[in-house]
């Protein structure tokens, strides 16, 4: 059976509001960043090609110009949408531009039809070569099955729209009329990559929301940094990393003092602030590459990859000056913030345990405690460093 072009756009429309529906009714529950406006993209193209078919039957001016303006609209709504859902920076000239030169283009009384359709399709090619961009983008970042589908998609849609534009162009050239397959042939084409570009984004989505569902698990709820059971995965595997490179490893146990008192005496929302506050210092003091973790309560637990005991201490008295001036909550200004901080060395020519490291800081530190708290200890290296001894050290170093 033979299909006309009519016949054709009519299905397109309905795959377009099919594709439509299963992208409403799938994140219906709840909309990803950017969702909405790729919802909106998809809903702009339906009444684009609606409006064009009017336009096919009818032969009306307006319905050919407002389906090409929603059109590209609709294009620049989806790389918005899909930039949003990968968290990269939109470029906001192929956003604004490509409707922009559409309406002037359509309402230039110099154009012909074929240089509006010409101009159209080519202008519609900018958005989706900026969402290729991004996409091959996040792939050298993160290799993912679904934004390879997309990319190829937006790879078969940016060619296609520049054939369109191509043969457009070609056609007043030539003398003899418009083979109707070609359009068929394109309108065919255009579903099918619409429908695999709304599939391989709905498993983008997917496969999103596992990943933040996976990062929530990973991190501590109330702090934001690494959660117990993400220690006890992580940790291990770059200390057997270390070993096999024959890199040091430090672990610093980091104890918050006196930090029953803080809940006894201005409430567990103080607590919290201050919990939190800690957090936020002690991740300013360390590299991109160490872990910081809350090993459970005001206990948090640091690894120093490549790091040898005496950078350890370095360290450990940034974090305990980062801490003392950590601004107070204002239920509680005169506060004191002090922390006791054990360190354990990981020796990079034998194979060291994780809970054979957190056993010798923590005894690290728990000598702190017994020396009177707020200091620094070293396992079975060197005595502690109390705040308290502080200035005699000074004296002796003059």
């Amino acid at each position: 059976m033979r299909l006309d072009v009519p016949t054709l756009i009519a299905c397109n429309i309905a795959t377009l509001w099919a594709l439509t529906s299963v992208v409403a009714v799938v994140m219906w529950r709840r909309l990803p960043p950017g969702g909405a406006l790729y919802l909106g993209a998809l809903v702009l193209q339906g009444l684009a090609a609606e409006l064009a078919l009017l336009g096919g039957v009818h032969d009306a001016w307006p319905s050919d110009l407002a389906s090409n303006l929603l059109l590209s609209v609709g294009f620049s709504l989806s790389y918005l949408g899909l930039a949003q859902m990968v968290d990269a920076r939109p470029f906001w000239l192929a956003v604004i531009a490509p409707p922009l030169l559409v309406a002037a283009v359509c309402l230039s009384p110099l154009a012909s039809a074929s240089d509006t359709a010409g101009v159209c399709n080519l202008l519609g090619v900018l958005p989706h070569l900026a969402t290729m961009s991004v996409l091959f983008q996040r792939l050298r970042q993160r290799p993912d099955r679904p934004t390879a589908l997309l990319a190829t998609t937006e790879t078969g849609i940016a060619l296609l729209l520049g054939a369109c534009a191509l043969a457009t162009k070609l056609q007043p050239l030539s003398k003899e009329p418009v083979d109707p397959r070609w359009y068929s042939s394109d309108l065919l084409a255009a579903q099918v990559l619409l429908s695999l570009h709304v599939v391989a984004v709905l498993l983008m989505v997917q496969s999103r929301a596992l990943d933040r569902a996976e990062e929530l698990v990973a991190r501590d709820a109330l702090t934001g940094v690494a959660s117990r059971s993400c220690l006890f995965s992580l940790v291990p595997v770059l200390l057997a990393r270390a070993h096999a490179t024959s890199r040091s490893c430090a672990l610093l146990m980091v104890d918050l003092d006196w930090f029953k008192r803080v809940n006894d005496d201005y409430g567990h929302q103080v607590g919290d602030e201050v919990l939190v506050a800690v957090a936020h210092a002690m991740q300013r003091s360390l590299r991109p590459s160490d872990v910081i973790g809350r090993y459970g309560g005001e206990e948090f637990c640091v690894l120093l990859y490549g790091a040898v005991a005496v950078q350890a201490i370095e360290v450990a008295e940034r974090i305990r000056a980062s801490i003392r001036v950590i601004p107070r909550p204002a239920h509680a200004p005169l506060l004191n913030l002090t922390v006791s901080i054990g360190i354990a060395e990981a020796d990079p020519r034998a194979t060291v345990e994780f809970e054979e490291l957190l056993r010798r800081a923590d005894a690290a530190m728990y000598r702190v405690k017994l020396a009177g708290r707020d200091g620094v200890a070293i396992d079975g290296i060197s005595a502690v460093a109390h705040a308290r001894a502080e200035s005699s050290q000074a004296v002796a170093a003059a």
